[in-house]
């Protein structure tokens, strides 16, 4: 049994239980000569191959060098290249981050800095006894934005030239508090994410600062409790935010458990949440936006062996969990989510890198949703909300139970609705839900619809609101919420034919095509202005190969990508 239901109830929670359906693994890959205090970053190519980054022994004066690895798309070696800025100099030079430069070619940085072009050959690099880095990240100009300690810089892309650098007083006071991640952000600056023993709340907190195009300081914020945190990664949210992950911890290594915060455009905190459910040790040190507005974060436990990825909802309410086993040296680097919504990930493990390519997230079924707000109700009236849900598995699906939570009984579901409630594979049924405020105010509340079976058991959860106001009131409509474009797919998997149903909040300049996973389009189904409410086109894929394939609505700005799987 999969979970195969979706609410279109815009930005809804996704909180069910822990839920022993998790991903399998699909294949495990090992790649030999990996340096054991080296970071190793991998990047996909085009055609479903990895470059990672790392360093290893080149065979020459016994030294540790830059390299770049190429493999397969089941991460097979096809080859490696070495690097060194003093090549008659034994050193070991190891790396902490990489980049991918808008040109196809990479930035290594850790003891020095080295710049490749697109074919893997050297452009320049500048030696750990003039530079080195934590992290970088492509500029907006094209340069290249690295971090230190607690220093941001700008070096030139043709020669590594410094163009500037900022301190960051606040940041450090230990050896931990250190820059560790960095992004571009949409209005042309930077954001920087790390640890600090220097301001916060304990002896060590995360840290997150907002700078502009030259680096300069916007704002700084701190995030934690008394005692110690760290901070190892930031990923853009939509709708003008960020998460970020680390852990929190209270005593030794092992007394520590995985910590994220999800805060907004200014650094306010949305939510936080220390996963204090497990046994201790745990850390994060990578995110993933899921098909679902949810996450996934990977993982390791300190001096347990072992690598996690820690599967939570829009409101970082874990889904499920999935352990690794205990056979990795507790290393864990970097994670992807791929087309199919299945997971790579990698770690290290004794001179080896240790890639694994996992079965299809079996959540991850394009649950689309929205919250909803009733606005102004009179007290004498009620007012319907009609939450559509659609199964988009291929089999069936039962609805066995709906609850609400409020503070208050003014949210119901309509005695029109019956429960269990079958919907059939492809099908969408409505689900009827009242708000009645039976006294002025503002009214809050969320319901949850459960589905499965007694082995899986899953709930999607909707926000609900709207206030109360006098019997002779002038009721105002809500102001409508920001809310996602909505699409999915019916019959899928499908033979040469299926239906693409879409819905539009208002009307909108519309595109909506099909491409393969090569990003090449294999079908233009609609380009032009398309009134709001919902639309049904039929694509033909009969010309087409066996496959996944990506179905792309874009309108207003916004995009939405669907998964359509054709089998002949």
């Amino acid at each position: 049994m999969k979970p195969s239901i979706i609410l279109l109830v815009g930005m809804a929670l996704a909180i069910p239980t822990i839920s022993i359906c998790q991903p399998g693994t699909v294949w495990t890959a090992t790649i030999s000569n990996i340096d054991v205090v080296t970071q190793i970053v991998p990047f996909i190519t085009e055609d479903g191959e990895f470059i990672i980054a790392t360093a290893g022994n080149s065979g020459e004066l016994t030294r540790t060098d830059f390299q770049l690895i190429k493999t397969d798309s089941i991460g097979q070696v096809i080859w490696r290249r070495f690097y060194s800025a003093i090549p008659d100099r034994p050193s070991s030079e190891v790396i902490s981050g990489a980049c991918r430069m808008p040109d196809g070619g990479f930035v290594m940085v850790g003891d020095g800095i080295l710049r490749t072009d697109s074919e893997f050959n050297s452009v320049w690099f500048r030696s750990r006894y003039e530079t080195s880095g934590y992290n970088c990240v492509p500029a907006h100009d094209g340069n290249i934005i690295v971090i230190g300690r607690n220093q941001p810089r700008k070096l030139s892309d043709e020669n590594g030239a410094e163009i500037w650098r900022r301190e960051y007083q606040n940041v450090g006071g230990s050896l931990s508090s250190i820059l560790d991640d960095c992004l571009q952000t949409e209005d042309g600056g930077y954001i920087f994410a790390g640890s600090t023993a220097r301001i916060g709340a304990g002896s060590q907190d995360m840290y997150v600062g907002k700078a502009d195009e030259d680096g300069n300081l916007q704002w700084e914020q701190t995030y934690g409790t008394e005692v110690y945190e760290f901070c190892n990664v930031i990923i853009p949210v939509s709708n003008d935010g960020w998460l970020i992950g680390g852990a929190s911890r209270y005593g030794n290594f092992s007394d520590q458990n995985a910590m994220m915060v999800r805060i907004n455009a200014e650094g306010d905190i949305i939510w936080q949440h220390i996963y204090d459910e497990f046994d201790r040790g745990d850390y994060i040190v990578d995110i993933v936006t899921t098909c679902d507005g949810g996450f996934a974060a990977f993982g390791g436990r300190e001096n347990f062996f072992t690598t996690f990825i820690l599967r939570i909802d829009c409101n970082g309410e874990i889904m499920w969990r999935w352990n690794s086993g205990r056979w990795w040296s507790n290393d864990a680097r970097a994670m992807f989510y791929l087309d199919d919504s299945s997971y790579l990930l990698v770690g290290y493990n004794g001179g080896e890198a240790i890639i694994i390519r996992t079965t299809p997230d079996p959540l991850c079924l394009h649950p689309i949703a929205y919250r909803h707000n009733y606005g102004e109700v009179r007290t004498d009236s009620a007012a319907l909300w009609e939450l559509q849900v659609v199964n988009t598995w291929w089999f069936r699906e039962d609805i066995d139970s709906i609850s609400i939570d409020s503070e208050f009984d003014v949210f119901s579901v309509d005695t029109s609705f019956h429960q269990p409630h079958r919907i059939a594979p492809g099908d969408t049924t409505t689900i009827p839900l009242l708000f009645s405020p039976h006294a002025e105010g503002e009214y809050q509340g969320y319901v949850s619809v459960w589905y499965g079976d007694d082995v899986h058991r899953f709930r999607f959860v909707a926000n609900i609101s709207g206030r109360g106001v006098p019997p002779n009131a002038v009721a105002l409509e809500p102001e409508p919420h920001p809310i996602f474009l909505s699409s999915y797919v019916s019959p899928n998997p499908f033979n040469s034919m299926t239906t693409i149903n879409f819905d539009l909040p208002e009307q909108s300049e519309v595109k909506l095509a099909v491409f393969d996973l090569g990003g090449r389009a294999v079908a233009a189904l609609l380009s032009g202005s398309t009134q709001p409410g919902h639309h049904t086109l039929a694509w033909d894929g009969a010309a087409c190969n066996t496959g996944l394939y990506l179905v792309r609505l874009e309108a207003d700005g916004k995009v939405f990508t669907s998964k359509a799987l054709l089998i002949k």
